[in-house]
């Protein structure tokens, strides 16, 4: 009862915003020309709207016109500033937090979190809430499983006036919704002050096993819900005495003792949906998840990143699957053709593909994501999406400048020729001895053809950088690695060896990583 109650105080708390949205995807034009002037005006009289006199911009064109394209780069000594604690800088609001997002040209980037920013933030997020719970009423029965990550040591926090990261992941939400989703986790945020890995893994599992009326999993990685399941054999001794000691849970830990932990979906029967990435190089590990819940519906997440919020998944018309819909009731929009001219959301061609830039409460201004998405469709006025890669993830070792959208497109065409549905792929440099290719590392059900590795190096080599640096041999022919078995497990494993953050574990195509055949279960073909 008490679930029922806050899953629909919830959806009632984002009825407003889930109205405003629905109105700005009949005629997103105004809308996004509202947004932009707004923020404009707002901040027309810090260092950077002076410098480029936003009190003169009336309309997108003159914003386009005044203002280059920017990168975290570019930017960079305007957020270090900020960070030190120099106002009116990029924002007249006040910046409370810094937040940590993974990049290929810096470590790690800090994005300005300002209340206009988590405002737009929950412009998208209370819709997307709300459209759920409409369409999919049962997920209101019971309690939900939101990603937590482990707070790590931020290490130069001392170094900034502003606060460095979230306590947890909640605090992205307004006032209302976060207070009812804490109140509905089936896992405690309270876990991620556990820093040792594998205990915080352990625990993970043992509130989700204690938690029987578990109706939705939200996690971002397909990969990181495999992860966890896979340690049930090796814990679930250890997690049935656990859930014996624990006071009014009796009769579940012995339907668990009984049930045993072959089925995922018999250990948490009321489960409804699970919401996670789906496209791109997502795709296999959501293959691989599906196969341990093959009755749960399955949601895929929209384009969201720590920089803005891009698209939401949106039920409409009593389809089965979610439409990924513009996010145009919260930040500014611009999208980049391959001739570098410009157009706005409502502009976007049915099959043509773009790169996004976004302008955002933060301070991000005509702030290049380094996303590519492919417009599907559309939903009422707004055109629909799918994320096709990143354009800024680039291995180069020998000047061969291989580009992970790149990549992921040739690969994709290339398994679908052949038939393979991929659980794993990625390509990554390999040392031979003395000398340095690209190995793809894949795991697949079905056989994999002798003549991949040819057939891929040869489309590879539409790259001309990359065939002259074949035809050089400065790289050797190009190998396949047959993964047997825990793919996904493996790169989650090997990215939180370097440091990364959980939930900044991103799937990818292209790695500029070698050494992978030494953490792979398997053998080149």
């Amino acid at each position: 009862m008490i679930p029922w109650l806050l899953n629909n105080a919830w959806q009632l708390s984002c009825k407003h915003s889930a109205k405003q949205f629905q109105q700005a995807i009949e005629n997103p034009r105004p809308v996004q020309e509202k947004i932009l002037l707004d923020m404009l005006s707002r901040n027309q009289a810090t260092k950077f709207g002076g410098h480029y006199r936003f009190d003169s911009i009336r309309n997108p064109g003159d914003y386009r016109d005044r203002l280059p394209l920017q990168t975290y780069d570019s930017l960079s000594t305007y957020i270090e500033s900020a960070a030190n604690g120099k106002p009116g800088v990029l924002t007249q609001e006040q910046i409370t937090r810094l937040l940590p997002s993974s990049g290929s040209s810096a470590a790690r980037k800090l994005i300005p979190c300002t209340h206009s920013y988590r405002f737009q933030f929950n412009q998208a997020i209370a819709p997307w809430i709300h459209n759920l719970l409409s369409n999919r009423p049962g997920l209101k029965t019971g309690r939900a499983f939101w990603s937590v990550s482990p707070k790590f040591d931020m290490g130069e926090c001392d170094e900034y006036a502003i606060p460095i990261g979230f306590d947890n992941d909640s605090e992205y939400l307004n006032r209302w919704s976060k207070q009812f989703a804490e109140r509905l986790l089936a896992v405690p945020s309270e876990l991620n002050r556990i820093s040792d890995i594998d205990e915080f893994r352990y625990q993970q599992l043992l509130h989700l096993l204690a938690c029987e009326d578990l109706t939705l999993i939200s996690i971002w990685h397909p990969g990181y819900l495999t992860l966890l399941l896979n340690d049930l054999p090796d814990q679930w001794d250890r997690i049935i005495a656990d859930l014996g000691n624990r006071k009014g849970i009796g009769d579940r830990m012995r339907y668990l003792a009984k049930t045993g932990h072959e089925s995922c979906e018999k250990l948490w029967p009321n489960i409804k949906l699970i919401s996670c990435w789906g496209s791109a190089h997502a795709a296999g590990a959501l293959t691989e998840l599906r196969g341990l819940f093959p009755n749960t519906e399955f949601q895929e997440k929209g384009l969201l990143a720590t920089e803005a919020v891009i698209s939401i998944p949106v039920f409409e018309n009593n389809q089965a699957e979610a439409q990924k819909v513009l996010a145009v009731n919260s930040h500014f929009l611009e999208f980049l053709q391959d001739n570098e001219s410009v157009r706005l959301a409502d502009e976007l061609v049915e099959g043509e593909s773009y790169r996004v830039v976004v302008t955002t409460g933060s301070g991000l201004y005509r702030y290049q994501m380094q996303d590519r998405i492919a417009v599907t469709g559309k939903l009422k006025q707004t055109p629909t999406i799918e994320f096709v890669g990143k354009e800024d993830s680039i291995s180069d070792y020998c000047g061969e400048k291989l580009a992970d959208s790149f990549v992921a497109r040739k690969l994709q065409q290339l398994l679908e020729q052949q038939g393979l549905e991929s659980v794993f792929t990625m390509l990554a440099p390999d040392q031979h001895d003395t000398s340095l290719g690209y190995t793809l590392y894949i795991e697949a059900n079905g056989l994999i053809s002798a003549n991949l590795a040819g057939e891929l190096d040869a489309i590879l080599s539409e790259n001309p950088h990359y065939k002259l640096c074949r035809e050089l041999g400065q790289l050797t022919a190009l190998r396949v690695f047959h993964i047997s078995a825990f793919s996904n497990k493996t790169f989650i494993d090997r990215q939180l060896e370097t440091g990364r953050d959980l939930g900044n574990i991103k799937p990818i195509t292209l790695s500029n990583q070698s050494g992978w055949s030494a953490h792979f279960q398997g053998s080149y073909l």
